[in-house]
């Protein structure tokens, strides 16, 4: 049977930013009581995440009989992120075994700060070096289960003796993200050294909305790697594979502690990510490419300060690859496509088309149809204008002569309206409206006398 709480002699109140395991292992220590057996389960339970309710009372019966389930001593099981399909990308438990710890904090606050025990948290943001989780002396890994009173390991070093490795940046990086939470209990009275330059950037956040945000990111990581849900009608090409040596776990924590400059190269590389070198100008929007796919999974978390920063940069840098047609708000320029070089396509682009226009003047009586006959019903579709206007921009960045389109001038005529000088800024505008009135044999017509020109070198 287990000893109520107002039966030990001592009765230590839990430090701020104390860990739950932490203090209950303290508390027993400073009655010098050794921890159930039912208790240590429950622990266990509690930390896995199964029969957190039972475990909950049993821990609350012992240790804490006033506090509520909603105490942040005892709500960190609820970080976990569950995605469709039911797949969970990352693991409903906390940190519990290996103990996980500093030894410059463990030595100066003299308990196990909660911070250590939540996932993917690997430094010390004050000390920014590597949490330990081995003996320095013997080497053996460190569990609750051996751990000896007064912070010593079962061969009987203290944990404060231990020498710790400076960690990688992005992991003191994520460690700082934590501790500045707004519902974190820092283990200290104020951040201390702690710089807060990391986490500037956001507005206040929990550490929920950090785990959800690298769920989400994680979730955008595999469908990118593995492609299962691409339509294989996309208008782009793709690789099959081209995160298979990304490290998953790092590369989840890099976008969520990236500055503003390096979330901006990791949008442009996402965007760029299943496009090999380009040989189109113009590529049809879809909502399985690769910068839908991030906000698809973003927007879903438009409330999460990580996640707006992301959906509100990835927006800007859609608008710098749009076209610049209202009703074409899903065509884009080829993300391998310097943004500086679009300008410079649209000004080729409508000089060459100005010369070729106005060769396509009368067409020859043989090939003239009356006002009433139709070449189809169907008018053409989006991807057949944007596969001509592809061809077009070929044909005008390769200089082609307007000698090569004999057949062209002799078989097809445009209105006036069409023959005259275009700004660069309105060719696309006018071409789509001029292919988009044409019926679907027509454009496909139009589109095989481009297209002959390539082997007709003679008028």
């Amino acid at each position: 049977m287990l000893i109520p709480h107002a039966e030990f002699p001592v009765r230590p109140v839990r430090a701020r930013g104390e860990s739950l395991v932490g203090y209950i292992h303290r508390f027993y220590f400073e009655n010098v009581h050794d921890i159930p057996l039912t208790l240590r389960q429950a622990l266990r339970d509690y930390y896995s995440g199964q029969n957190s309710d039972y475990a909950f009372q049993m821990v609350t019966k012992v240790v804490c009989p006033n506090r509520q389930r909603n105490s942040r001593l005892f709500d960190n099981q609820r970080i976990d992120v569950k995605l469709s399909g039911g797949r969970r990308y990352f693991s409903k438990r906390l940190h519990y075994n290996p103990i996980r710890y500093c030894p410059a904090c463990l030595g100066k606050l003299g308990f196990h700060a909660e911070l250590w025990t939540l996932p993917k948290v690997e430094a010390c943001p004050y000390h920014r070096c590597r949490l330990l989780t081995r003996c320095s002396t013997c080497d053996r890994s460190l569990t609750w289960g051996t751990l000896r009173a007064g912070w010593l390991c079962r061969c009987g070093t203290p944990l404060t003796e231990g020498d710790a490795a400076v960690a990688s940046e992005w992991k003191i990086d994520l460690a700082e993200i934590m501790i500045q939470a707004a519902d974190m209990e820092k283990p200290y009275p104020d951040n201390g050294h702690l710089e807060t330059a990391t986490a500037s950037g956001y507005d206040q956040y929990t550490i929920y909305d950090v785990y959800q945000f690298l769920a989400r990111i994680e979730y955008l990581r595999r469908d990118l790697r593995h492609r299962h849900s691409y339509d294989l009608r996309c208008r782009w090409p793709f690789n099959i594979k081209p995160s298979a040596q990304s490290d998953s776990e790092r590369w989840s924590l890099r976008f969520l502690t990236a500055d503003r400059k390096t979330r901006t190269t990791h949008l442009h590389r996402l965007l760029r990510w299943n496009f090999r070198q380009h040989k189109t100008v113009l590529v049809r929007g879809s909502s399985q490419s690769p910068l839908a796919l991030v906000l698809n999974a973003l927007v879903h978390l438009q409330k999460n300060p990580f996640a707006n920063v992301y959906f509100s940069q990835a927006n800007a840098l859609l608008l710098e690859y749009q076209v610049g047609i209202e009703s074409l708000v899903d065509v884009y320029f080829h993300p391998r496509l310097p943004i500086s070089y679009h300008h410079q396509y649209l000004t080729v682009l409508t000089r060459w088309w100005h010369g070729l226009a106005n060769r396509l003047v009368i067409l020859e009586p043989e090939y003239q149809f009356e006002k009433t006959y139709r070449l189809s019903t169907g008018g053409g579709s989006l991807d057949q204008v944007i596969d001509v206007l592809n061809t077009l921009f070929d044909a005008a960045l390769s200089r082609r002569p307007f000698e090569c389109y004999g057949k062209f001038a002799k078989r097809w005529s445009i209105p006036a309206a069409m023959r005259r000088r275009f700004q660069a800024s309105e060719i696309l505008a006018v071409m789509v409206a001029y292919l988009s009135g044409l019926q679907s044999s027509e454009i496909s017509f139009f589109h095989c006398l481009l297209k002959d020109a390539t082997y007709v070198s003679v008028f």
